[in-house]
């Protein structure tokens, strides 16, 4: 008879999804690092394990890595960490191809 009770690795509440704002933050110039304390706040405050990347003026603002990319193993998550989607994307393309559908 196996076990029913979860390992304790996988116990740890699961990050609520939303939206997270950096409206209000101020740029001074081409002073772009203004972004980096409100965006590590943000993924703190979330639970993100992943990438950051934002860019501005074609020129990358912000790149980061944040917590692990495999958990079992404790291996980081590094900017060239690929992630396996799976399904996650379905979504997106259905709201971008009624959006579509909505304009013709």
């Amino acid at each position: 008879m196996t076990d029913a009770t979860p390992s304790k690795r996988y116990s740890r509440p699961v990050p609520r999804s939303g939206v997270a704002s950096l409206a209000g933050v101020k740029l001074g110039g081409d002073d772009r690092h203004d972004l980096a304390d409100p965006i590590d706040r943000i993924v703190a405050d979330e639970g993100l394990s992943g990438v950051v990347r934002l860019d501005l003026d074609g020129r990358v603002a912000v790149e980061r890595a944040y917590g692990l990319a495999h958990r079992g193993l404790g291996i980081p998550t590094t900017i060239d960490t690929q992630f396996a989607t799976a399904s996650g994307t379905k979504g997106l393309t259905a709201l971008t191809v009624m959006s579509l559908v909505e304009s013709a």
